[in-house]
């Protein structure tokens, strides 16, 4: 068994108990289970440093899966604009496109109009 969580002095733990009117026999069995108790339920010193050691393990792992994650986050994102960047290109050419054919039909309609017009 490892060393007590915390000194505990059952001695003056049985007088006290025993000068309140426990008997010996009671004092001595209250004495040996509040041992127990301390001894089962506080955490040493030594245990604290396992669990802080456990847990700055766990958070090197999440960091790096986080890292990770990022990573492939921004890769994803990166690769998502382009594929937009190229979408909106497509489209603007397209626009160019019926724009322009549009204006030469406007201006073949205008010209068309005014010829009319001049000779009727």
């Amino acid at each position: 068994m490892s060393s007590p969580a915390i000194q505990f002095d059952t001695h003056k733990f049985i007088k006290r108990l025993t000068a309140h009117g426990f008997s010996e026999e009671q004092a001595e069995a209250l004495a040996e289970e509040q041992v127990n108790l301390l001894n089962d339920n506080l955490a040493t010193k030594e245990d604290i440093a396992k669990i802080e050691s456990n847990l700055k393990l766990e958070m090197s792992k999440i960091e790096s899966n986080l890292k990770l994650e990022m990573s492939n986050i921004e890769s994803n994102l990166k690769l998502d604009i382009a594929k937009t960047d190229t979408k909106i290109e497509a489209t603007r050419a397209e626009l160019l496109k019926w724009i322009i054919g549009l204006s030469i039909a406007q201006a073949t309609i205008i010209v068309s109009i005014v010829g009319w017009m001049i000779n009727p």
